[in-house]
């Protein structure tokens, strides 16, 4: 008897969305009746209309994770980030979109405190973005017509421009995951070496590109911010003040649409001010931060405000003014409550300021 083939899970998704495409279409076909329209036509324009809804959904799908990530709707995000990477890796299993979608379930099990499962992925999303570009970078076959040379070499010359930015990136998110983990020196690597791919893209790109060149400078400075708090933590708190401040610069300069990576940034700089005891910079930091976010509401903003109301509070706590202190760590607590899940490191960590105050 012939075994038949084993299919992955990403395969067999496909295979159930194709089958359920083409069942749908065939029961169109056969009883809906458009008048006017003849049935071959109908047929044509129900064919290309599905080609083109299946390829806005494919382009959608990421962006649909990235927005219900924003609004704090882990689970859906979850779900949609799991489908993302479940196609693009059956589809294109070395790619940077692959590459990407790996990062984005490893952001959304940080985020789900599975640290261990955020960690696997963020190394699977980083050998499947170096292994893409060993891939674009291999000799092509001597044996290929010239148009054909020609389309392939011009589709590698457009891969290889994401290609940096998506090594950047993946390292970026898998020093994030590190410092949850509590592993600060492998964190801080990562953030280097996230910062020396976007540096060299940066320089390497052509002066007309600025898309391009905008591009590695944001994940520059997210990539400074997170070099920047390890460097806090392993007490190289002048490098973490260059590069915060660098990040800062960076993120005011790019005019960003999302002021909250700059307030963020703004955070950890005024913690770095402060422990130097620097406290009116501290309180500059802070204050310019809470600026960039005033007035604007989201459940990821109102989380950044929190942020850098811990940080104020941390600030005015060793100031000695301990009663504005509470105050503005327990309001950071109370939004933390609301939009983090059970237990996540920053609840415990303002519950931890708190209880420091009483004492």
């Amino acid at each position: 008897m012939k075994i038949l083939p084993s299919i992955t899970a990403g395969q067999a998704i496909i295979i159930l969305i194709l089958v359920g495409f083409s069942v749908s279409a065939n029961y169109l076909i056969e009883n809906v009746h458009v008048p006017g329209v003849s049935k071959d036509t109908f047929q044509v324009l129900l064919v290309v209309g599905s080609a083109i809804f299946m390829v806005t959904f494919l382009q959608l799908l990421p962006v649909s994770v990235s927005y219900f990530f924003r609004q704090r709707h882990i689970k859906l995000a979850g779900i949609l980030a799991d489908l993302n990477a479940t196609i693009a890796a059956t589809l294109h299993p070395l790619s940077a979109q692959a590459a990407h979608a790996f990062a984005s379930q490893a952001e959304i099990a940080r985020e789900l405190l599975q640290f261990s499962k955020a960690r696997q992925l963020g190394e699977k999303a980083l050998a499947t973005a170096n292994d893409w570009s060993q891939f674009v970078n291999t000799p092509l076959p001597k044996d290929i017509s010239a148009l054909n040379e020609k389309l392939i070499t011009a589709s590698r010359a457009q891969q290889k421009k994401n290609f940096a930015d998506i090594v950047s990136i993946c390292h970026e998110s898998l020093a994030e995951t590190l410092i949850e983990m509590g592993e600060y020196d492998g964190a801080y690597n990562h953030a280097r070496n996230a910062i020396a791919i976007a540096e060299e893209a940066i320089l390497n790109a052509e002066p007309s590109d600025v898309a391009t060149i905008t591009r590695s400078a944001l994940i520059l400075a997210s990539s400074l911010t997170s070099k920047g708090r390890a460097e806090i933590i392993l007490g190289s708190l002048e490098d973490a003040r260059i590069d915060l401040e660098r990040a800062v610069n960076l993120r005011e300069k790019l005019n960003s649409q999302f002021p909250e990576f700059v307030a963020r940034a703004c955070a950890y700089l005024a913690s770095t001010y402060s422990i130097q005891g620097e406290n009116q910079k501290a309180a500059e930091a802070i204050k310019s931060g809470l600026s960039l976010i005033k007035g604007l509401t989201g459940p990821q903003l109102e989380l950044t405000r929190a942020k850098l109301l811990q940080h104020e509070g941390e600030c005015l706590m060793r100031e000695g003014n301990t009663e504005a202190a509470n105050d503005l760590l327990n309001k950071c607590l109370q939004v933390r409550k609301q939009l983090l899940v059970k237990d996540h490191p920053e609840i415990l960590a303002v519950q931890l300021a708190i209880s420091n105050l009483t004492q």
